[in-house]
């Protein structure tokens, strides 16, 4: 949650504090200060690099955005559809919503420009109509990394695939996460060898 985004972190206070693990005296000290932290860094470049897909191929551009968190899905989509970007969202237990907003982005031209997923549209599904894939907070399991990714990039695709991940390194939780990854597809090169450069240049 804390390197999701401001309200992901409190949804998971307040579900904290309801099972007793934290006091409920935590939840009412960091809400005002995580209410003020506002849209954050992450969401800023998001708006930023959708805005420059839209300038470079205005009308049939698409942006795959993962997130970990529900709430946080929902924080990107309010602040994309504010720039007037049509969103779509896939999350676990909405088959039929899922199946439309894929439809939509698969579209030509595209109804759907950025289509905002959880882990669960990580697997199985083709979005190869897309070619830039954001994770907006990284996983700590490089395969869910690669799944995400191989959303886009499978066999028969057109274009590159352009990978962004966000990773606020004064973050000290983001920055680990990060080290943790690094040092996950390293003992994989070392292993299997390694067929992309998953985590990139920060």
């Amino acid at each position: 949650a804390l390197l999701s985004s401001p309200r992901a972190l409190h949804k998971q206070l307040v579900n904290m504090a309801a099972k007793g693990t934290i006091r409920d005296a935590v939840v009412q000290d960091l809400g005002p200060a995580l209410a003020a932290v506002g849209v954050g860094a992450k969401l800023s470049h998001l708006v930023g690099v959708c805005s420059e897909l839209a300038r470079r191929e205005p009308g049939r551009w698409r942006c795959l955005v993962f997130t970990r968190r529900t709430e946080t899905q929902e924080l990107i989509a309010e602040a994309l559809r504010s720039q007037g970007v049509a969103v779509g969202l896939v999350r676990g237990g909405q088959a039929e919503a899922n199946r439309k907003a894929i439809a939509a982005y698969r579209a030509d031209p595209p109804q759907v420009h950025a289509l905002v997923s959880t882990d669960a549209g990580a697997v199985g599904l083709n979005l190869q109509a897309g070619n830039v894939v954001v994770n907006y907070d990284l996983p700590w399991n490089p395969m869910t990394l690669e799944q995400r990714i191989g959303r886009c990039h499978r066999y028969g695709q057109k274009h590159d695939v352009v990978v962004v991940n966000f990773v606020d390194r004064s973050n000290e939780a983001d920055a680990r996460v990060y080290e943790l990854l690094a040092q996950k597809f390293q003992l994989f090169e070392g292993v299997f060898g390694a067929s992309d450069e998953v985590l990139g240049a920060i």
